[in-house]
């Protein structure tokens, strides 16, 4: 993301560098030395906001994984009162082979 971001507006500043200098007349050693500065500049700003955003995207993913751990967790566990008594008599069974045969 980083990388696309630099390269994409690397190259919309070299290009609007360029369609300018020829918009004014300039010569074209001028344009092309002044287009190469602006697509470094630009590369450089590019890197930073591309950076920038991979963060936010990072970021974003995380929380909306950790969202949906707590979710997927939460429905799982039961309420005060319900069936809690027999899941605290089940948890201190030991587990059986049951499960392997009816998969079977």
């Amino acid at each position: 993301m980083i990388r696309r971001t630099a390269a994409c507006l690397g190259l919309l500043g070299f290009s609007a560098a360029i369609v300018c200098g020829l918009g004014v007349g300039n010569p074209a050693g001028t344009i092309l030395v002044r287009a190469l500065w602006v697509m470094t500049a630009f590369v450089v700003i590019g890197s930073i906001v591309g950076w920038v955003g991979l963060l936010v995207v990072q970021e974003h993913v995380s929380r909306k994984h950790k969202e949906l751990a707590d979710q997927q967790n939460g429905s799982e566990r039961p309420e005060a009162g319900e069936d809690a008594g027999r899941n605290d008599q089940d948890s201190q069974k030991a587990p059986s082979t049951g499960a392997r045969q009816e998969a079977a």
